[in-house]
């Protein structure tokens, strides 16, 4: 494999870029944007891609551009690796990859908490599960005004819903297949956005003996408490998955037994971009979000929607 090309040159964009870079599999790495770029070779129209024939497509755009840029890359590519930056779409549209490999960037489900929770999910019989994302918007992307990025704005696919799928995700990989009991999905913030900031769900799933999982979701970006977290019950034990800290709490009785992994949390999510590229060139296809996955999570998205409406 010898060129990769990068959609999309905002914050995401420039992490995949910088990644890349550090792969020695690519002879060469172009960005495709209308931003003045001096770091990478730059390519500025569509039919410059066509001609550019790349091996390795990452789509690092607004998510309401995602299905313009995976349509045009599977109508005239064949056999290529894409990779779209999550969500998939910003509502449910028809996806034929032909011989091309599609493939979902939700990294988190290589970060080490969420690998530890796989397994520990898998070996014990869970009956309650609460997942907790709050965040506070304007202070995601550093200096980028929020009020002008993506996440603000609703035509450009951004909002809760979307814009923290990542959890969505977690739902599905780590319980399969669930029902919605419960939705409420809302802008209730006094932040300068027209998208929703709060999502609140009360979900059902099966263990492994068939029984109910009940599981609460609760995500905002309003909050100036930043958390992110997972925590399960069983029968003889809680655990609590800690991606914000990267740590990994056992609970028994009064006892308590953490885990904690790399504390640097730049170095930590680098990491799992590294795993998640690795995965896709290497054809490990284990932990990876597919495109059968990765459109079964947007029917979610869109049950959750009907829930609302």
């Amino acid at each position: 494999m010898s060129i990769a090309l990068v959609i999309g040159y905002g914050s995401i964009g420039k992490r995949h870029l910088n990644v890349l870079k550090q792969f020695n599999v690519f002879e060469e790495l172009y960005v495709f944007s209308s931003q003045k770029i001096s770091k990478y070779k730059k390519i500025y129209k569509l039919s410059q891609i066509k001609l550019l024939n790349p091996d390795y497509i990452v789509i690092a755009k607004p998510t309401s551009e995602h299905y313009k840029y995976l349509k045009f890359c599977l109508k005239n590519f064949k056999n290529k690796k894409i990779l779209v930056e999550k969500p998939l779409l910003s509502k449910n549209m028809t996806i034929n990859a032909n011989t091309n490999k599609v493939f979902v960037g939700y990294n988190l489900r290589f970060h080490p908490v969420i690998k530890k929770l796989k397994k520990e999910v898998k070996n014990k019989k869970i009956f309650n599960v609460n997942i907790q994302n709050s965040s506070y918007l304007p202070s995601w992307r550093g200096n980028n005004v929020y009020t002008k990025t993506s996440s603000a704005k609703k035509a450009l696919g951004g909002g809760v819903l979307l814009d923290i799928s990542h959890e969505l995700d977690f739902i599905r990989y780590l319980f399969g297949n669930f029902k919605i009991k419960y939705v409420v999905n809302k802008k209730i913030s006094k932040l300068r956005i027209n998208t929703d900031d709060m999502l609140v769900l009360y979900l059902i799933a099966k263990n492994s003996d068939f029984e109910e999982i009940d599981i609460q979701v609760n995500l905002n970006f309003f909050s100036h408490v930043q958390r992110r977290s997972i925590t399960c019950d069983s029968k003889n034990m809680s655990f609590v998955g800690d991606i914000m800290n990267n740590t990994f709490h056992y609970f028994k009785n009064k006892r308590r037994r953490t885990i904690r992994y790399q504390s640097d949390k730049n170095t930590i999510l680098d990491q799992t971009y590294i795993d998640m590229h690795n995965a896709i060139l290497k054809n490990d296809n284990e932990i990876i979000c597919d495109l059968k996955q990765g459109k079964k999570l947007m029917h979610d998205i869109e049950r959750i929607r009907n829930k609302i409406s």
